[in-house]
């Protein structure tokens, strides 16, 4: 039985109201340390009475009023003792609730590693709450953190967590790294058809987690996540590309060629798509030399595409040089010019297939890597 009649509750939230506003006061004041401890009066009133969901309520907050950076590495250090409370209470929405404010801030003074961590928390404890409820606002804290590995250069990590996001969405997951494994070995023992399953089966499920995706980030063209919806679609892109690339060489070795041209030209469709996205980026100058880089990357696949034999002249006719560079200017455009697979996408233009094939020796294919032979020819 609670130690508190209704009426003590009522004028102890009075109470807790009258501190609320005495720490904003503070703060707005820059007296950060004195509105953190007014605060925390009314943080201990709501433990104390069970209001627990008004916790989190405060910290967003603070998260408004805060810009000076010393200002919010102090609020930093006073919300992560809260959180711990929380924590020991097994409250797993409302201390999501404050990492999610926590990861904000510490995005906000470029701190990326700290953000991304409590990001990663905070989806995992939205999914320790309710799995169901929260799936979705799991899967985009997910990718708040990717895009902090991004800005890191973190590149693989950040993949790693948008292919989490993805299967975080989509409830009859595949271990996708497995499957993998089993199609390269059915690759190098010449199992075509077999592969063509696994690579099937793949291409399905992140396709759909591609549509997943779109369906929860819908039209944020106003917003900040617009940058995440950017970045984590043309991932997926590029993943689904890559898989539509072993399946068209697994189909003209299956002598399905309609297939295997279908494969091409619909890739170069979404590369197209994606290259188009990530220039958007580049353009409003919200852009890292990583953001070029994959625009160069993308720019390459979709030139290779282009080579397979029986792909329609609309397709083969696209200038992929002209298309990566077209619109970008100043320092981005240096760069892209300065890229590699810049260079190869010029070089694809006049090269034969054994000449390709003597080019890419020399690159790094990311994750292709390892199916370089398929690639080349020699399986």
């Amino acid at each position: 039985m609670s130690k508190y009649n209704n009426d003590d509750i009522e004028d102890l939230k009075t109470q807790a109201a009258s501190y609320i506003s005495q720490a904003e006061d503070f703060l707005y004041q820059g007296k950060v340390m004195a509105g953190l401890k007014a605060y925390n009066k009314a943080v201990n009133i709501y433990f104390n009475i069970g209001a627990f969901l008004k916790v989190p309520d405060i910290f967003m907050r603070i998260s408004r009023i805060l810009s000076n950076e010393s200002k919010i590495y102090q609020a930093l250090e006073y919300l992560r003792q809260i959180k711990n409370r929380l924590h020991e209470l097994d409250l797993p929405e409302e201390e999501a609730k404050l990492a999610m404010e926590m990861a904000n801030l510490s995005f906000r003074v470029g701190d990326y590693y700290t953000a991304a961590d409590f990001y990663e928390e905070c989806a995992d404890l939205y999914l320790k709450a309710d799995p169901e409820e929260f799936r979705s606002a799991s899967a985009l804290f997910l990718m708040r953190a990717a895009e902090c590995y991004e800005y890191v250069g973190k590149h693989e990590v950040g993949e790693r967590i948008v292919i989490l996001a993805v299967l975080r969405l989509n409830p009859k997951s595949v271990d996708y790294r497995a499957e993998e494994f089993r199609g390269i070995k059915l690759l190098k023992f010449g199992m075509y058809e077999e592969a063509l399953e696994i690579y099937s089966r793949l291409l399905e499920f992140f396709n759909e987690g591609l549509n997943n995706l779109s369906e929860l980030l819908g039209d944020l063209q106003s917003s900040r996540l617009n940058i995440i919806s950017i970045y984590a679609k043309t991932r997926l892109v590029h993943i689904i590309s890559e898989y539509r690339l072993i399946l068209m060489h697994c189909c003209y070795l299956l002598n399905k060629k309609e297939e295997a041209i279908r494969l091409a030209e619909e890739s170069i469709d979404h590369l197209y798509t994606s290259i188009e996205m990530i220039k958007s980026m580049i353009t409003r100058e919200i852009w890292s030399r990583e953001d070029v880089k994959r625009l160069t990357y993308e720019g390459f696949m979709a030139a290779y595409f282009q080579l397979f034999p029986g792909v329609g002249k609309s397709y083969t006719n696209m200038d992929f040089e002209e298309i990566v560079a077209e619109g970008i200017e100043g320092s981005p455009l240096e760069v892209l010019k300065s890229l590699p697979y810049y260079d190869l996408i010029i070089r694809m233009r006049t090269y034969d297939r054994n000449e390709i094939e003597e080019l890419l020796k020399e690159f790094n294919l990311g994750r292709l890597e390892k199916y370089k032979d398929l690639l080349m020819g020699k399986v």
